[in-house]
């Protein structure tokens, strides 16, 4: 027979089995999907991404994360899928088949890399998306090789990099290692709902649109760390600053992630708060537990800042009227005019309808306006056929401007149509995540099964009482509150993050309110 002490020492064992095997699992999964060697949507930043990631490896190198056209060309002429109106395949199938071949984009790669460069050819950009996320190319390459499996290893060891701080910081603490095998099921799950949407969106989780799943292990780290105020020590700062590092290189391989920043400094401030209500020391000098709950949030808003600045400085000036980000206020503008009838009928002249606006309703709204103003001031204002329209290609960051003029004007005039948006926003997100039954139960019972049996362990570990549920309750309100900003500013399947931390949150809930049942059935009190 089993002491009690020997009882938990065996599961504490198996729990941390139950995570390393988890992991492997996520792992094997992908790869039985066929998400390890495939490329992915949007092609023209996939083509671009890879093709500056090649000049970089190339001998020489060309940096300022520009592209050779030399590259470009090379690629093209082994058969990379181009734009429509560069020749390119011009139907779903044909990309579909080539993002399968693996061998095709290896062959691919190769040639990029080994073509001579030509001088009298301009280097291309990145326009409009996030430049760092050519970083993620090479570093990927340069560790496992030029092969498009290689970006998938990356993401797996960034993964396993941020799972064993976790593991190495929070140990002791039998919950928060069932929220790491919580995570690493909806890693899981992840992967299935990637694969629902495919060809779409190419099914790999190398793809950065689903980077915000990535730094949601990361950013959670931090947020515990500022939550439960825990001192500077050696080791818990050294991993806090590794997971900084992580959480600013990933959002600046997508920029919709800084919600977690946010949600960061969130966390530090209600810490804040709270420490100096129960101390009653209102001055945050007068208070170790203040600095405690500050100095994380510091360290990863000082990591993302130096991250930006280092890619400002590094950037060649063919960027200065490019945003080096995906266009946020695009995204803001599009989102308005998909939630309310009221603001297309102004901004657009006609509506179109409740639902997911496209990219063209935000440039058609951004047109109407310098033609009902008759504004050719913007550099890129060109006339078509009698009517102003804007030049894209001309520079994203003067389009940017353009976009968010236009909301600011649309929050000052119509105020009431913007709020009433959100809930239009809420029902459509929704709707977002089950497109293509990705939410079905077939994508969802091994993750479930997964979180049933970490719980189970963790509820043979630990005793709970209603502080530890409390405390979990309002830590769990305040991350959620910011995992709403991504379907506030658009309603998208790809807010990856926000379903991964609402899925969580879901689980926590339920397993809160059947332990307040057992408790009241048995009487029991810790």
């Amino acid at each position: 027979m089993l002491t009690r002490r020997e009882w938990k020492a065996a599961l504490r064992g198996l729990q941390i089995a139950l995570i390393v095997a988890v992991f492997a699992l996520d792992f094997l999964h992908g790869i039985r999907l066929g998400e390890r060697d495939i490329g992915f949507h949007p092609i023209y930043r996939f083509r671009q991404t890879l093709a500056v990631a090649l000049s970089r490896l190339h001998h020489p190198a060309m940096h300022g994360y520009l592209a050779d056209q030399s590259v470009i060309d090379a690629l093209d002429e082994a058969g990379f899928p181009r734009l429509p109106e560069e020749g390119g395949p011009r139907d779903q199938a044909s990309w579909t088949a080539y993002f399968s071949d693996s061998a095709a984009l290896d062959r691919a790669m190769e040639r990029g890399l080994k073509v001579t460069f030509d001088p009298a050819l301009p280097p291309q950009i990145i326009k409009g998306n996030e430049v760092a996320y050519a970083d993620y190319f090479v570093l990927a390459f340069r560790l496992f090789g030029l092969h498009m499996s290689s970006l998938y290893y990356f993401f797996f060891l960034i993964l396993g990099a941020s799972c064993v701080l976790f593991y190495i910081e929070f140990r002791s603490s039998s919950f928060l290692l069932f929220l790491l095998t919580t995570y690493l099921g909806g890693i899981y799950f992840l992967q299935n709902y990637v694969n629902s949407q495919n060809p779409i969106w190419g099914a790999t989780l190398a793809n950065s649109r689903f980077f915000e799943a990535l730094t949601l292990l990361p950013a959670t780290h931090i947020f515990l760390v500022a939550w439960r105020r825990r001192e500077v020590r050696l080791a818990t700062a050294a991993a806090v600053v590794l997971q900084a590092l992580i959480l600013a290189f990933l959002i600046d391989c997508r920029i919709t992630a800084r919600w977690q920043v946010a949600a960061i400094c969130g966390a530090a401030v209600f810490a804040i708060r709270w420490g100096k209500w129960k101390n009653r020391k209102w001055l945050p000098a007068l208070d170790r537990n203040v600095w405690n709950a500050a100095w994380p949030a510091l360290v990863a808003v000082s990591a993302l800042g130096l991250h930006m600045a280092a890619i400002n400085y590094s950037v060649d000036s063919r960027y200065a009227d490019e945003s080096k980000y995906h266009i946020i206020w695009h995204e803001v503008l599009r989102g308005l005019l998909g939630s309310s009838v009221e603001l297309q009928r102004v901004y657009l002249g006609h509506p179109t309808g409740l639902g997911a606006a496209s990219d063209k309703d935000s440039y058609d709204a951004i047109d109407y306006e310098l033609n009902q103003h008759h504004d050719l001031s913007s550099p890129i204002a060109v006339v078509e056929r009698g009517m102003i329209r804007v030049d894209v290609t001309k520079g994203w960051g003067e389009y940017e401007r353009l976009a968010r003029n236009l909301v600011l004007k649309m929050v000052r005039e119509h105020p009431l149509a913007v709020l009433s948006s959100l809930y239009n926003k809420g029902v459509e997100q929704v709707f977002e995540y089950r497109v293509r039954g990705a939410m079905s139960l077939q994508n969802l019972k091994v993750a479930i099964v997964i979180c049933v049996i970490g719980a189970l362990i963790w509820l043979g570990l630990q005793s709970i009482d209603e502080v530890q549920l409390i405390d979990g309750a309002m830590a769990t309100s305040v991350l959620l509150i910011f995992a709403l900003a991504p379907p506030v500013i658009a309603p998208s399947p790809l807010s990856v993050g926000t379903l991964l931390a609402y899925l969580m949150g879901f689980i926590l809930a339920v397993l809160t309110f059947v332990v307040l049942i057992l408790r009241r059935l048995v009487g029991h009190r810790s």
